[in-house]
């Protein structure tokens, strides 16, 4: 039976890594899916590294080319605003 889902709010999106509010991290492993572009989807897994309260690092463990070069072109953008 395939895993199911969870909607969660992400923050600090990096080429590195992804901070989630997530409360309880199910599992030290994830697997996240999240879009940049609007037709691009970043797909990536990923390990939790610390939590905080509802906030949990995960760092990623594996990220094909294609999502960090998608992932590089966002932060760029967002740090000449």
């Amino acid at each position: 039976m395939p895993a199911e889902g969870i909607q969660v709010k992400g923050r600090d999106i990096s080429e590195g890594g992804i901070r989630l509010e997530l409360g309880n991290a199910p599992t030290e492993f994830l697997r996240v899916n999240f879009n940049i572009q609007k037709y691009k989807s970043v797909d990536a897994f990923a390990k939790l590294v610390w939590k905080n309260g509802q906030t949990c690092g995960f760092q990623y463990i594996f990220l094909d080319t294609d999502s960090r070069m998608q992932i590089r072109n966002y932060v760029d953008k967002q740090t000449q605003k």
